[in-house]
């Protein structure tokens, strides 16, 4: 009975009887209570215990007081930067800062008072275990409508320095710009022609279509005329034109119903 008075609250905070029978007895109660009230201060608050100088601390602070940030310890890999007290040879937790440099961490004193915080539990419904969450689905190509009932040239016969519209910008302004050597004669702005059936997909065919920036979709059953763009690869006239730039066509040499769209992303 007096040795589990002995064991009750007051003998855990404070020392075992001055009797060599009593200290040998207690010993391992001592070690084992101090040992789980350090743990149970140290990890939630990453903090050191000031009895101890924190040779026990495995925090995760890597900074010291004043700021310099710790680099690796030289008996280990360079991937260990944290701050520790091997045997509690100093004060407190320290690390190195340069070779041979070593300066205290800015860990903080637990305080023994401190109770232990509660974990976290997720509300009901906002955690699923039965399976993975589903990727998410891929972000669509977005395609404005540009210009409706015009359709952007195949090629350009063009002069050097002549000065042609290459878009507008978002306020409708049109944007011109002088010819490069490589848009001299022949230059072609068609990068694929196909037939679709509607202008989504055609908006699919020029995204999977590097450096397409343009499309014209042609509504009409004729589609665009073969004579300006030639056929498709299958011989069929085709409806969706995928381009690098657009120079638009002329209204006179504009059939088919088409609709010129730009590529927002």
């Amino acid at each position: 009975q007096p040795l589990a008075a002995a064991a009750g609250k007051t003998l855990l905070f404070a020392e075992p009887p001055q009797t060599d029978q009593m200290r040998v007895i207690l010993a391992p109660v001592f070690a084992v209570a101090h040992k789980s009230l350090l743990k149970k201060r140290a990890d939630p608050f990453d903090c050191y215990d000031e009895e101890t100088k924190g040779a026990d601390y495995k925090g995760l602070h890597k900074q010291t007081k004043s700021g310099r940030v710790c680099i690796a310890w030289p008996e280990d890999s360079a991937s260990f930067t944290f701050c520790r007290n091997p045997g509690g040879a100093e004060d407190q937790p320290f690390c190195y800062f340069a070779e041979g440099e070593t300066e205290a961490c800015a860990v903080p004193k637990c305080d023994p008072k401190a109770e232990d915080p509660e974990g976290w539990v997720a509300p009901a419904g906002s955690v699923t275990y039965k399976k993975p969450c589903p990727a998410p689905a891929e972000k669509k190509p977005v395609y404005k409508a540009w210009h409706e009932g015009k359709a952007c040239r195949a090629t350009e016969e063009i002069a050097e320095g002549q000065e042609v519209t290459t878009g507008t910008t978002d306020s409708g302004v049109g944007m011109t710009a002088k010819v490069a050597d490589k848009r001299k004669r022949g230059a072609i702005w068609l990068a694929k022609l196909t037939h679709v059936d509607d202008a989504d997909a055609c908006m699919d065919e020029c995204h999977a279509t590097p450096g397409a920036k343009y499309m014209t979709f042609w509504a009409g059953k004729s589609g665009c005329p073969a004579s300006q763009y030639g056929e498709t690869k299958d011989g069929s006239a085709g409806n969706c034109g995928c381009f690098y730039e657009c120079v638009e066509m002329k209204d006179e040499l504009t059939t088919g119903d088409p609709t010129t769209y730009r590529r927002l992303y």
